[in-house]
Formats: structure tokens, C-alpha cells, sequence
């Protein structure tokens, strides 16, 4: 971990776009729920200096679902509702969009040490 952050620096986590709503866990804490740009949390008092482990959960809105059921034969669909959908109509963005990134008070290098762990180095040391 960046000396900086050993000495009280602090590390957030950037969702980048979400569309709609997101609750953000790491190695088990809940960090909150976020539905506003920017979509980012605290990470610091959560984070190790590895073995991390991130848990995302998106909400969103339910017109994708009401358009491909209007698609489907009535006995079919998983919803039931008086509005009318065309089957046709685009979908709305959906879902973790990002770009994911990390930031800190001071600039960091991202560094990937491995396929799935990530390191911060500063670029002041």
C-alpha cells in the first residue's frame, strides 16, 4: 500500500456510471448505498493490502423487463402491470456501466501485479 495511505491517507473506490443504484460491500463491510454522481465510496478503512474482495450490487429501473416481457406470450411474463410496452422500443442503459477506478488525494500508478490484484504506487516515492 502507498505510504501515504499507511499515514492516513485516504483511498476511494470511483463506480464511474451507474445506472440506477448501487450497494457497495468490501471484504464484507457494507460501504453504502450510492445513486448520485459521483457513484463513490470510502474504501479506506475496509480495504487490505491484498486478498480484497468487492461486492457490487446494481439496482435498476424495470422498463428493460416490462419491453422484452411485451415479447413474450401473456403466460409467459415475469410481470404483470397495467402499462403497455412496445416490444420494440429501445432499451435503457443498465446495470455497472464505469469506468471502476481507484483514487486518492495524491496521484497514484495503477500497477496490475497478477490477473486479479491490483496495486497502488505512488508517484511522489
Amino acid at each position: 500500500m502507498p505510504e501515504d495511505l499507511r499515514k492516513g491517507g485516504r483511498l476511494r473506490l470511483n463506480l464511474g456510471v451507474v445506472k440506477n443504484v448501487a450497494e457497495v460491500r468490501l471484504n464484507g463491510r457494507n460501504l453504502g448505498v450510492v445513486w448520485t454522481e459521483p457513484f463513490s465510496v470510502d474504501i479506506t478503512d475496509a480495504v487490505k493490502p491484498t486478498g480484497n474482495k468487492l461486492e457490487v450490487d446494481v439496482i435498476n429501473l424495470w422498463p428493460n423487463r416490462l419491453i422484452f416481457d411485451a415479447g413474450l406470450p401473456a403466460e409467459k411474463r415475469l410481470t404483470r402491470t397495467s402499462i403497455t410496452m412496445d416490444p420494440n422500443a429501445p432499451l435503457l442503459d443498465s446495470g455497472l456501466l464505469g469506468p471502476v477506478t481507484l483514487s486518492t488525494p495524491h496521484p497514484h500508478e495503477v500497477v496490475q501485479d497478477g490477473p486479479r490484484q491490483v496495486v497502488l504506487k505512488s508517484q511522489r516515492e
